[in-house]
């Protein structure tokens, strides 16, 4: 399992990371993501593009099935591949933002878990390499 954190950068950019967990003191299995209430199931056809946006909220993705790339910087174009069982931290809500392809032999699904705001902060303490230039 990957978990890649996807935000908007000061300058306008944005970007798509890897970041590593800290190891929690009481169950090194645990890793709690602080969400908010209104979870939803998302499917894309095979070979589904998207179109160039930001995120209209703060949320978690996790990858059920299938895969989605997800496409930064529209002028030199750059994309991380997530497959089964990755995580995906969606904070860009501002700069260029992204677009994802949906691929895979049966498409692809993902469970969306939206973030408050106010959590940003505990869950910024998770991740031993969390960005520098993310401001929240």
């Amino acid at each position: 399992m990957t978990i890649y954190c996807l935000y908007s950068r000061p300058d306008g950019t944005t970007t798509v990371v890897p970041i590593n967990f800290h190891e929690p003191k009481t169950d090194p299995a645990l890793l709690i993501f602080p969400t908010g209430a209104g979870a939803t199931v998302m499917t894309g056809r095979r070979e589904r593009q998207g179109q160039w946006h930001t995120t209209p909220k703060l949320g978690v993705t996790v990858i059920v099935q299938g895969c989605l790339d997800i496409e930064i910087n529209k002028a030199a174009p750059q994309s991380v591949t997530l497959k089964a069982g990755d995580i995906l931290l969606v904070l860009d809500q501002t700069g260029d933002g992204h677009r994802s392809r949906a691929h895979g032999p049966e498409g692809m699904s993902a469970l969306l878990l939206p973030l408050g705001a106010a959590n940003l902060p505990a869950l910024s303490q998770l991740f031993r390499d969390w960005p520098t230039d993310l401001t929240i």
